[in-house]
């Protein structure tokens, strides 16, 4: 079944051209189309440009072409929409792409703030730990940059958070690099319970080098239930030397809803995580010029890529940042560690599709009262 999404416009007479990074994945085949969302009214007949340019009535389409890029990580998908009609016509886009047997289908985008879930089959996680490791020089033109693990925890009345990010950003041209714990207890801005900073690294420059490598690992309570404490935060140079740590604990933290600390009331278990790359917060879009690696996710339990969201998952929302980074295809097993390629995306001025969840929430933006020094 084809995935729709995008809602764009078209003037008379108008062309549009579009570009889809995919994963340099063996068999894949990307199905892409546009389907119209007005009326054009015309009833012209079927017509042939002086190009050999099929069209009839309204939007013709062409062929997509492709280019691989210089790293050899990521295809370009090109293609350009024409309103044939003498009206302005609102179109969407329509995917069905084929990554081949033992893959799992990718949610529509598959880039920067729509990644795979990964889950534990409503189990409780435990001894969660997220890798990134840079294989090419990562550059945020705009916007700086932010690494999130978003958690999310099972429904039900006993659960007061349902939603955790663990995140490592930075602001536009910093070299100072943050871990930060914001968890929530809804969808909205207002239940937002914790917003926590602190000083993580100094980069040599603004520029993520080639051979760095960030980690989060979670911790936990030592009840057996998964229920999440905090984190540990590192970063490796080149050389394998640490270069910086911080440890993050939720408990004894000023509630943003009451202004009273954090108890143990405010903790609760991952049954699902998805990991993104995008701006810096506030809902950025971040432009990236360089940058490609691999993310890796491991646990005690056996963890499965899924399209969508859980259903036993308690927040049905998003992180609204953004980024011109894809994620690499993911196979339909199970296993206590997963490994996910990306690579940042660039072409010129072709504008990339970016798409943002529905009733996404952004990252706010850090305040004096969060922020601590190591």
């Amino acid at each position: 079944m084809a995935s729709q999404w995008g809602n764009n416009s078209l003037a008379p007479g108008a062309s549009a051209g579009w570009f889809f990074a995919r994963p340099n994945f063996p068999g894949f085949l990307p199905v892409l189309q546009v389907i119209p969302l007005t009326s054009s009214f015309t009833n012209n007949l079927w017509s042939t440009a002086s190009d050999g340019y099929p069209y009839w009535n309204q939007l013709g389409v062409s062929t997509a072409w492709s280019q691989l890029s210089g790293d050899l990580t990521t295809v370009l998908y090109f293609m350009v929409v024409t309103n044939n009609s003498n009206n302005t016509v609102e179109y969407a886009f329509l995917e069905s792409d084929s990554y081949g047997p033992g893959i799992v289908p990718p949610p529509a985008g598959l880039t920067g703030n729509v990644n795979y879930f990964l889950d534990a089959s409503g189990s409780a996680i435990t001894g969660l730990s997220a890798t990134i490791e840079f294989s090419v020089d990562f550059v945020s033109s705009s916007n700086g940059y932010s690494f999130q693990l978003n958690g999310y925890s099972t429904e039900g009345p006993a659960i007061t958070t349902e939603w955790q990010q663990f995140v490592i950003y930075a602001s536009p041209s910093s070299t100072q690099l943050w871990a930060r714990i914001d968890t929530w207890s809804g969808t909205a801005l207002s239940d937002e319970l914790n917003r926590i900073d602190v000083a993580l690294a100094v980069l040599p420059s603004a520029t993520i080098p080639a051979g760095y490598s960030f980690n989060i690992t979670l911790t936990y309570t030592n009840d057996g239930t998964g229920t999440v404490t905090g984190a540990n935060y590192t970063v490796i140079d080149k050389n394998g030397n640490n270069v910086g740590s911080a440890s993050i604990t939720i408990v004894g933290q000023t509630l943003r809803t009451t202004g009273l600390p954090a108890t143990s009331a405010n903790l609760a278990p991952l049954a699902a995580l998805t990991f993104n790359i995008a701006g810096d917060y506030g809902g950025n879009d971040a432009t990236l010029s360089s940058g490609a690696g691999t993310i890796t996710c491991s646990a005690d339990n056996f963890l499965t890529a899924v399209t969508n969201e859980p259903s036993y998952t308690d927040f049905d929302d998003g992180t609204a940042e953004n980024a011109n980074v894809t994620f690499g295809p993911l196979e339909n097993t199970s296993s206590q560690q997963v490994s996910q390629s990306f690579a940042v995306v660039t072409s010129g001025s072709v504008p990339a599709i970016r798409r943002r969840p529905v009733g996404s929430r952004f990252l706010p933006a850090p305040d004096e009262h969060s922020i601590r020094r190591r």
